[in-house]
């Protein structure tokens, strides 16, 4: 006989495990899209039994990365999560949502990459670079600030600026310095970093400001939280300009789309680019322009109304992960005889090129063996080990 009451007990369990192995352990255990379809399989179970919908349920509340061994920071506007989805339909009933709350408005929407990175707020107060804080539980954050400030390209003053100024945006690792630091490591014997996700949350809570330095993170802005005075800013698109112009890193394309059809015609241009973009993404932020709108169409206890993220199924950010596994059979040519493909190592297409850069007295060698037929975006080189003429070559076969 169904038990609503214990199944709904044994999901909140399950995804606190989760909550804790992401946001505080870095180590993640499932994907994006398992980790949403056990949140949904518990709102579902919880709508249709209110009588067990607590206000602590992970549904209506954000992770909490805080640690115990940082001074925490409250937010002077909390940093919330959103809703997302992975269908088309449910991103077009959401502009369908807002089209009736403002029937007689025309509704722009911004469209953004998501990245798959760790989101930050800085703070400056009067021009000033004063605190760097994590997400934490939205309302209060950790005090990262030692971890940051080392980061190239922060600015550490900003001229003519808000009194108050909390900018937001997503710390991550470049492709290429996490598979810097796992060859490192894998030549250590030691154990392998799962992907620049989990590397970047792990680095910026290292308690050791001089070991997080020697792992170059980037970050990239794209909103603000706190802003005084209040309307310093009446629209969304404006942020990016104004970001770029005081020294930020900012997202390299975004899209003012005219209604929520032309915003999935942007989601879908999106995909075709991010594979060039040098941050991960999985998916696209979508955000009614106008902040006044914004104000209106208001919050519920987790999330913005007026906001959506679009998660690409399956996300290709998967593919900067370094598995020790067996490789796809290459499309054209054959691995060597003597080649040994379990022990192989994944590299994205660029990384190895830019890895025999980094470490020249290494001796790479690119095989002419196979010609490359997949897109450059979606290339893979597989590493493997064979001899020739008494020297040992890392030999690169494309796929």
């Amino acid at each position: 006989m169904p038990n609503p009451q214990k199944d709904i007990v044994k999901l909140r369990a399950e995804i606190a495990k989760h909550d804790r192995l992401y946001y505080k352990d870095a180590t993640p255990s499932i994907d994006d899209q398992a980790y949403d379809r056990l949140k949904a399989e518990l709102a579902t179970l919880e709508a249709a039994s209110p009588e067990f919908n607590f206000g602590d349920s992970p549904t209506q509340s954000v992770g909490d990365d805080r640690l115990e061994a940082f001074v925490s920071y409250t937010h002077r506007v909390p940093m919330l999560s959103l809703d997302n989805t992975y269908s088309m339909e449910e991103l077009i009933e959401f502009g369908r949502r807002l089209e009736k709350r403002f029937p007689d408005q025309t509704l722009n929407y911004l469209v953004e990459p998501k990245i798959d990175g760790v989101a930050v707020s800085l703070t400056y107060e009067h021009g000033q670079f004063v605190r760097a804080v994590s997400r934490g539980n939205g309302a209060e954050g950790d005090d990262i600030t030692s971890n940051v400030r080392p980061i190239a390209g922060l600015p550490t003053t900003i001229e003519n600026a808000p009194d108050i100024l909390e900018v937001r945006g997503e710390i991550y690792m470049r492709h290429e310095e996490f598979e810097r630091i796992n060859a490192i490591r894998e030549a250590a014997d030691q154990q392998l970093y799962a992907n620049p996700r989990n590397l970047a949350a792990g680095t910026i809570k290292l308690l050791d400001p001089a070991e997080a330095s020697a792992r170059k993170l980037d970050m990239v802005l794209y909103g603000v939280g706190a802003c005084e005075p209040a309307r310093y800013f009446s629209h969304q698109a404006e942020i990016q300009e104004k970001l770029k112009g005081w020294g930020f890193s900012v997202l390299e394309k975004i899209w003012l789309s005219d209604g929520i059809e032309k915003a999935w015609t942007s989601i879908e241009e999106l995909d075709t680019l991010r594979q060039d973009f040098s941050y991960p993404t999985d998916g696209a932020v979508v955000k009614l322009d106008d902040f006044r709108l914004q104000d209106e169409a208001g919050f519920t206890s987790k999330a913005p109304r007026w906001a959506i993220a679009y998660k690409f199924e399956n996300s290709t950010t998967s593919a900067y992960k370094m598995k020790q596994a067996s490789p796809p059979k290459p499309h054209v040519g054959r691995l060597p005889t003597n080649s040994k493909p379990n022990a192989q190592k994944l590299y994205s297409k660029k990384s190895v090129s830019r890895l025999a850069a980094l470490e020249p007295s290494r001796p790479w060698q690119f095989s002419n063996q196979c010609n490359l037929l997949a897109p450059p975006s979606r290339a893979r080189r597989y590493t493997t080990k064979t001899r020739s003429n008494a020297k040992t070559f890392d030999l690169v076969i494309p796929c």
